[in-house]
């Protein structure tokens, strides 16, 4: 796959477009995906298919299914942390400030555990054979 499917990151999905072509020596499926900044992301081929609904879980549980399918995973992309995507998505907006304000005394330990486990995840998708972004 060609990198480009690094710039969806952080858009927000505005619609989603899903035909076949009849044009030989075209690729049989296409999908569109269009944002809200009126952009839009395409993905083809001749073979592919799409689960049947939304999953619940985030990163770990994908790195976990791919484990037990011994796939080789090529590369990771994701809301870098401190964008204000990632931060709105999270919750860890204004919350946050007001809570290390408030709590100066356990937002520390909480935030050096945070530290922590985001070192541990890297590695993990490190360990995976991906790149995390």
């Amino acid at each position: 796959m060609k990198s480009g499917i690094k710039q969806i990151i952080g858009k927000t999905v505005a619609g989603v477009v899903v035909a076949d072509s009849h044009i030989r020596n075209y690729p049989d499926r296409h999908i569109f995906i269009t944002f809200t900044d009126d952009t839009f992301f395409e993905i083809y081929g001749e073979n592919f298919s799409g689960a049947s609904g939304l999953n619940t879980g985030g990163l770990p549980d994908v790195m976990d299914y791919l484990n037990h399918l011994e796939v080789s995973i090529i590369d990771i992309y994701q809301t870098p942390a401190g964008s204000p995507m990632a931060q709105q998505e999270n919750g860890a907006d204004d919350r946050w400030t007001a809570f290390e304000a408030d709590y100066p005394d356990i937002a520390g330990p909480i935030k050096a555990k945070l530290d922590e486990i985001t070192a541990r995840l890297d590695a993990i998708c490190r360990a995976f054979g991906g790149h995390y972004r």
